[in-house]
């Protein structure tokens, strides 16, 4: 496990080192802590249902940068909701530990951690999984995607890979929080009911007008887990998650709009954090 304390002035953004020892930059602005953990786990009784000479291992690896300081600022339900984004649950290192588990022993059998020493717990967390022998992987990444001073949008992705499995799986989270008000804003603060009702039309005819690069889609409602994120332009792009809407090969599903013609579905909320006031 390594983890480096980043503080960054607001006017640039400073990326320590992490050499295996805590590492901190002093500002008084920004602050991140990152954290690279990694485990490997033995699913048991596993070789005899895959035909192995030995039980199947199953590598899992964090790799987050979080925000801990923003300008003076208290950030702390932005903080909570990336952990439980990215981990069903809050409490630092437990809370990744826990998830790491959970992810291992979804594979139906009981999953053992192995001991790993240091360097091999390093190089686990340097390498892409997808080059490693291992036979199963579950990967959780979150970094920061806008950044301004009123607005942070966060995305956190997953991914998991199932022994023998024709392919892996994977999902894509934003938690987009407004700093002026402290809070994480959703779909529901931003639009009105009749604005939300009026907002899945408008995606599915901008989605059939890019069909040529997003393909075919069947958009009829709202993203299931009301996923969008606001870009650093300042637009809105609502995500449909790998066969929420499309087929798995044609990916995440991202339609963007400029909010200004979104405008009269929006909340008092919405037009300001859009400046559309």
């Amino acid at each position: 496990m390594k983890k480096t304390l980043l503080i960054i002035p607001a006017t640039a953004l400073l990326l320590a080192a992490c050499n295996g020892n805590d590492t901190e930059v002093r500002n008084s602005d920004i602050s991140f802590d990152y954290r690279n953990d990694a485990q490997v786990y033995v699913l048991q009784n596993s070789a005899s249902v895959y035909e192995c000479d030995s039980d199947l291992r199953i590598a899992c690896r964090a790799n987050i940068m979080v925000p801990r300081k923003f300008l003076g600022k208290e950030i702390g339900a932005l903080v909570d909701s990336i952990e439980v984004a990215a981990f069903d649950s809050v409490g630092g290192l437990a809370a990744y530990e826990n998830a790491f588990h959970t992810a291992a022993a979804s594979f139906g059998f009981p999953a053992v951690p192995e001991i790993l020493t240091a360097p091999e717990r390093d190089s686990l967390a340097a390498i892409p999984l997808g080059e490693t022998d291992y036979d199963g992987f579950y990967t959780v990444s979150g970094t920061v995607a806008t950044m301004t001073p009123h607005l942070i949008s966060y995305r956190v992705e997953i991914s998991q890979y199932a022994p023998r499995a024709a392919h892996g799986d994977y999902e894509v989270k934003y938690i987009n929080y407004d700093t002026e008000s402290g809070r994480v804003l959703t779909l529901d603060n931003l639009f009105t009911a009749e604005g939300r009702q009026a907002l899945p039309p408008l995606i599915a005819r901008r989605a059939n007008l890019m069909s040529g690069y997003l393909g075919e889609t069947a958009i009829t409602s709202l993203p299931a887990d009301g996923t969008f994120w606001i870009t650093p332009a300042g637009n809105i792009e609502f995500l449909y998650q790998p066969y929420e809407v499309a087929s798995y090969a044609q990916g995440i599903i991202r339609v963007p709009f400029e909010p200004y013609s979104l405008s009269e579905y929006m909340t008092d909320l919405g037009k300001t954090v859009f400046n559309l006031n």
